[in-house]
């Protein structure tokens, strides 16, 4: 079961190879270990919360509810290897102080974000310490907002300004110094297709999130494009989701991309095509990233270098028909392409 006091408090859960056999686990040596529903108490006894790993078994996806209403709980230790964190798992840890990526972020602040869900983290205190590497508070900011946390558990808080020449809102990353497309200035001047300037090097979380959606939005934009040399490199979490009017997305100039991450397109009702650009460096698709769309018959990133593809990354596409995947697949991961019934032609390319 649980081990108490390993160097952390009296009254610490160490999640690692020894509870392999609880009954609230499922492992298996390459998917690693799976948190299930179990420790979700409003009395529970746990200060300290620390994934680790113990030879081949890691702790992977944190599941549903996993510590709901855990109110005891005041730091949580993130595992090096840490696929996703599932919906509502912390709500309501209304005592939690602290959060510590600095063995996940190693290195990887830059890749897909394990937070799928915009309410991982509701319910907790309004404020409270993220620790991660020297250098990536930006990018702890591009990972966890929108998952529930309020904006003074960042150290990073973004100065967003308006570009009016190019209808839209950005701020700077204060790390790259590089600029973040965080939004579109003014809805009233748009057409049919909006085109996102060149020169940004990020799209930042939930830039246009739920904006294009029925009862909201009335206008006719229907197509979202990036500029001939795009400088984006990183699509962040819930970038575009929630937009029942846009019907295509073209990445095709997107030609530095490295990551497209978890749910950035996630339930967009209308969206039938999506383009990817060729010669992205990018090689994998976030959690959720195309998951819960309800429009598109045929998925195709048959020409890109994409070795992974994200948990749940087409879930629920009720009408996919097609799926066409890249001659670099290593890695179809779970739930990727449940809950479509109507998929029947999945290809892998030839190189």
């Amino acid at each position: 079961g649980g081990i108490y006091g390993v160097g952390e408090g009296q009254n610490t859960l160490l999640v690692d190879a020894n509870m392999l056999n609880r009954a609230d686990f499922i492992s298996h040596p390459s998917a690693g270990t799976t948190v299930f529903n179990v420790f979700n108490s409003e009395e529970g006894v746990y200060d300290n919360v620390i994934f680790d790993a113990v030879n081949q078994y890691i702790v992977t996806p944190i599941a549903t509810y996993a510590f709901y209403y855990c109110k005891s709980v005041k730091r949580i230790k993130f595992p090096k290897r840490l696929e996703y964190v599932d919906d509502a798992a912390f709500n309501g840890c209304s005592n939690l102080q602290e959060i510590d990526l600095s063995s996940w972020t190693d290195g990887k602040m830059q890749g897909n974000s394990p937070f799928a869900f915009d309410n991982i983290f509701n319910h907790v205190p309004a404020s409270g310490r993220i620790i991660v590497p020297e250098q990536t508070e930006a990018d702890a900011f591009f990972m966890m907002s929108g998952t529930g946390l309020s904006e003074d558990w960042f150290t990073f808080k973004p100065d967003v300004k308006d570009d009016e020449e190019n209808n839209c809102k950005y701020y700077i990353d204060p790390i790259s110094n590089e600029k973040v497309f965080a939004g579109i200035y003014d809805l009233t001047k748009l057409g049919k297709e909006y085109i996102i300037p060149k020169d940004y090097a990020k799209i930042a979380p939930r830039a246009i999130y739920n904006v294009f959606r029925r009862g909201l939005y009335y206008g006719s934009l229907e197509k979202i494009a990036f500029e001939e040399g795009s400088q984006v490199k990183k699509i962040c979490f819930n970038a575009f989701a929630l937009n029942d009017y846009i019907k295509e997305v073209d990445l095709s100039a997107c030609n530095q991309l490295v990551c497209i991450d978890v749910a950035a397109f996630y339930s967009m009702g209308g969206l039938i095509k999506v383009t990817f650009p060729k010669d992205a460096p990018f090689s994998s698709l976030g959690a959720f990233a195309f998951s819960n769309n309800g429009a598109m018959t045929t998925a195709d990133i048959s020409q890109t270098k994409i070795k992974k593809i994200g948990v749940a990354a087409f879930n629920n596409c009720v009408k996919l028909e097609t799926l066409n995947l890249a001659p670099t697949t290593e890695m179809i991961s779970a739930g990727a392409i449940a809950g479509n019934t109507k998929l029947t032609s999945i290809t892998i390319s030839s190189s």
